[in-house]
Formats: structure tokens, C-alpha cells, sequence
């Protein structure tokens, strides 16, 4: 008699990494598989720790869960730190002997930086130096995030622009 791994699961791996990449969470892969979510942690469990016959579950779920996570931080990355985009438009325009014409318009815009987007992602990327611990520790040190730049020199009328 065969188990639930080898019925259920091993003939669906290909489905496993296609639901994961699609963003499906464990409840939803155990509820398609037919067994229970505690059921198919123990599992991935058992493939993350190396167990042999349940490796190729771990490796479905994690490369399935890895392409969606790139996509979402390239996002997030894009976000931050703005960018432009060609918005097209067309409308239709009747000339004076009742022709119909199509006018497209391209227009690039601008999408500014959102200061929301890059706290979340250099707290999460680089929390040694913008993480709330290093935030914390920065007060402690007396680092207040506050550039201090040196005066600016202005030109005597000797080294000035002559002209």
C-alpha cells in the first residue's frame, strides 16, 4: 500500500511549483493536494531537513516561492526609487468631410520616489544600518541621521568669474 506522499504529492510536483509560483500559500497547495497543511509542513519539514524522499517537495515549494519573491522586490525596488512610463492614449477625431481618424499620443510620465517604499526596503535589506536596532543604537552613539556639511566657501572678488 502506497502512502499519501507517494499517491497524492510525488505525481503533482510539477502542480506544487506552478501553485506556488502563483503565489498559493501551504493551506491552499495541502487543500489541493488532499491532505492537511500541518500534514504537508511536516513534509517540507522532512525535505528542508534532508530526508531523501521528501526532498523534491521542498525544492517545488521553494523554487516555486522563489521567481514571485524576485518579482515583488524588483517592484518594490522600482518603487522606491521612482520611474517613467509612456502612457498611450487615442481618440478619435472626425475631420471636415466626416473621415474618422485615430490620434495617438504618447506622453511619458514620471512616478517620484516613495519615501514609504524605500524605509520598508532598506529596513528589510540592510537592517544593520536602517533596521530599528541600528536605529536604537545610532541614538545611543549620538548619530542623529543629520548631515553635516562644511560652509560653503564663497569666492573672493579676485578668484570670481571675470569674464
Amino acid at each position: 500500500m502506497k502512502d499519501k506522499y507517494t499517491t497524492y504529492v510525488l505525481p503533482r510536483l510539477v502542480e506544487v511549483l506552478d501553485w506556488a509560483r502563483a503565489g498559493a500559500g501551504l493551506k491552499e497547495i495541502a487543500a489541493r493536494l488532499g491532505v492537511s497543511t500541518t500534514t504537508l509542513r511536516s513534509w517540507i519539514k522532512k525535505g528542508r531537513a534532508g530526508e531523501k524522499e521528501y526532498v523534491p517537495l521542498y525544492d517545488a515549494v521553494s523554487a516555486g516561492r522563489e521567481r514571485p519573491e524576485q518579482v515583488v522586490e524588483a517592484a518594490l525596488l522600482k518603487r522606491a526609487v521612482g520611474y517613467q512610463f509612456d502612457e498611450v492614449t487615442q481618440e478619435e477625431k472626425l475631420d471636415r468631410d466626416g473621415n474618422i481618424h485615430v490620434l495617438t499620443k504618447t506622453v511619458t510620465k514620471d512616478v517620484p520616489p516613495h519615501l514609504t517604499s524605500i524605509m520598508y526596503y532598506l529596513s528589510n535589506r540592510v537592517p544593520v544600518r536602517w533596521g530599528k536596532e541600528a536605529e536604537g543604537s545610532n541614538r545611543d552613539k549620538g548619530v542623529t541621521g543629520v548631515v553635516e556639511l562644511p560652509p560653503a566657501k564663497m569666492p573672493t572678488p579676485s578668484e570670481g568669474n571675470h569674464g
